[in-house]
């Protein structure tokens, strides 16, 4: 019987929303909309499906799509189908309740989504079926991450691969003889609660320990707090501490607070970075309290590390919340007042644009800082108006802007804007094919250039190709290129 084509929602934005899923609400407001995320998803030929009565989902291909592949389906514009894929994407990139996976080998071969799954920690089971060609980029990119556990052949002949992620795990020796131990680095790990406590417990006896990488096993592990413990050990007297790297998406803002007011009181520590989920910059306000009391640290990162097409999607939508004041006052109250801090590395994502101008007005007032490295300015930002305050300023030649996403609206100012060194040219945000053959025709005039990171998500015209590898043979500044093109559909 044949499925109905459903219609395409016309309003895209209320369809993007962060996950919910928590000890207090396991169900995901992704659960009541999944009717209408299917709706779109149906122009891949895929949907959402819930994969038990714990809050976890999965992503699988719909029912009903057997004769033809949907984005063959010549009755699919355009439009539809890539924002189907980018609320795909969208989904993978933040939302920790999908569990499962399943694709068909044509969409497994976008390049994105499988430089997104490689960073998806909710993952454990991917399953890619209608295997009809041999593209090696996608099992050597999936054998990164998993381990092949079943293979089979379906009575259609078509052949299925179903992968298990299996993440290493870490077992603590009862006898302890770490006597020179001074680095250690499990924030990958997965723990078990009482494996997870121990190693906090063995964290306040060590005496060694001077460079700290951890992720979720010193927060919460299956929905048990953890971060008492771990408090404890940052305010251990005497401690030999004197970096720390916080990695993980799973910590809450009340973990993140605690966190926040345990270093601030440290004494030792000297390196501190900080990498999570923290989409907001009122919650990113919380990291000033960092800056405003502690006296120890000379070098702070607060990034969040994520591939090209991550990021993207975020950029798409606006993410501010709550009172403008709020949002940016602990910071221009704090940088003046720190004399200690040499070294800021800072992500804006979720920062308006007069946001990010006051906070520039802000860092020129401290006296300390001599390296400041910012990402995610706002795409839409006058980007004219945020260089000509950097360069006005004592940290002028301090402060660099790393990986601007480019937009129809500052790709005019880019030769004006010497500061911004670190650029991302995404068909995204550059949606048109003149445009980005344009694009690189403007990135010829800029010297200053010298890391440029270019995504097409749709067919890398042949235009587009020799705009680029023009603008490369003669980019005498660029030090670093990263290509990335991938086929959503086939080329005429």
């Amino acid at each position: 019987m044949a499925t109905a084509k459903p219609s395409v929602l016309e309003e895209r934005t209320p369809l993007t929303l962060r996950c919910t899923r928590s000890k207090a609400a396991p169900l995901c407001k992704l659960v009541r909309r999944v009717a209408e995320y299917n709706k779109v998803l149906w122009n891949v030929g895929l949907g959402i499906r819930v994969e038990n009565g714990l809050g976890e989902l999965g992503i699988a291909i719909a029912p009903g799509i057997v004769v033809m592949d949907p984005w063959e389906d010549p009755s699919i514009d355009c439009e539809s189908l890539d924002f189907a894929i980018f609320l795909q994407v969208d989904v993978l990139a933040h939302h920790h309740c999908i569990v499962a996976v399943e694709l068909t080998f044509f969409v497994a071969s976008n390049s994105f989504l499988l430089s997104l799954l490689q960073d998806m920690y909710s993952v454990r089971k991917v399953t890619i079926s209608d295997v009809t060609c041999c593209e090696t980029k996608v099992f050597e990119a999936l054998e990164k991450l998993a381990n092949p556990s079943d293979q089979n052949y379906s009575d259609e002949g078509e052949k299925y691969f179903c992968f298990s992620v299996r993440l290493p795990l870490f077992v603590i020796p009862k006898e302890q003889g770490s006597i020179t131990l001074t680095a250690l680095d499990v924030a990958d790990l997965e723990f078990s609660t009482s494996c997870a406590r121990q190693l906090i417990n063995i964290f306040l006896q060590n005496n060694t320990i001077s460079d700290l990488t951890v992720g979720s096993c010193v927060f919460t592990y299956d929905c048990v707090d953890l971060l008492h413990g771990f408090v404890l050990y940052l305010q251990k007297r005497r401690s030999p501490l004197k970096k720390l790297n916080v990695r993980t998406p799973e910590a809450s803002m009340h973990a993140l607070e605690s966190l926040v007011k345990a270093i601030a009181q440290t004494t030792t520590l000297e390196q501190l970075a900080i990498d999570m989920d923290i989409y907001d910059a009122e919650d990113k306000a919380l990291l000033s309290e960092v800056i405003a009391r502690n006296r120890t640290l000379r070098t702070l990162s607060v990034t969040w590390t994520r591939n090209c097409l991550v990021s993207t999607i975020f950029y798409g939508f606006d993410h501010l919340s709550g009172d403008a004041a709020t949002r940016i006052e602990p910071w221009l109250l704090a940088l003046p007042e720190n004399a200690t801090l040499l070294a800021l590395t800072v992500d804006l994502f979720g920062f308006s644009e007069e946001e990010c101008c006051a906070f520039f007005l802000g860092l020129a007032l401290n006296k300390a800082l001599q390296n400041v490295d910012i990402s995610h300015l706002p795409v839409c930002a006058d980007l004219r108006e945020i260089c000509q305050i950097i360069r006005y300023s004592r940290l002028v030649k301090a402060i660099h802007i790393e990986d601007h996403h480019l937009s129809i609206g500052s790709l005019s100012m880019l030769p004006e804007c010497p500061e911004a060194t670190s650029l991302t040219v995404i068909s995204f945000h550059l949606n048109n094919s003149e445009i980005l053959r344009v694009t690189f025709e403007i990135l010829a005039s800029c010297n200053h250039l010298s890391s440029l990171r270019v995504c097409v998500q749709y067919c890398f015209l042949d235009k587009i190709q020799s705009a680029m590898a023009a603008y490369i043979m003669e980019a005498s500044t660029l030090k670093e290129l990263e290509v990335r093109s991938v086929r959503l559909r086939r080329c005429t």
